[in-house]
């Protein structure tokens, strides 16, 4: 029984990207494509350096918050404040 036309394409077609056919030649390599990899490595990094940043302003914030609870609760126990120096209003 022979095969249909229409058939053979589509098996190739198929087989191809899996590397269970060679239809000759490999294909070229755009300009610049040798460089992918270090373009990935370069993004990764980017991020990673904006998440550790973004981690290092949560911790920050939260040390902040935690600094500024323990003040308002030390003024309204009537301690004094650890700053030695108060700023002075001028009029």
């Amino acid at each position: 029984m022979p095969v249909p036309k229409q058939t053979l394409p589509s098996v190739v077609a198929v087989l191809t990207p899996l590397g269970l056919v060679d239809l000759g030649a490999p294909p070229q390599q755009a300009p610049g494509e040798q460089f992918l990899p270090y373009l990935f490595v370069a993004f990764a990094l980017v991020w990673l350096v904006f998440f550790g940043y973004l981690f290092y302003l949560v911790r920050r914030q939260a040390d902040l918050r935690r600094d500024l609870e323990n003040l308002r609760r030390s003024q309204a126990e009537g301690e004094p404040s650890h700053s030695s120096h108060t700023p002075s209003r001028r009029e």
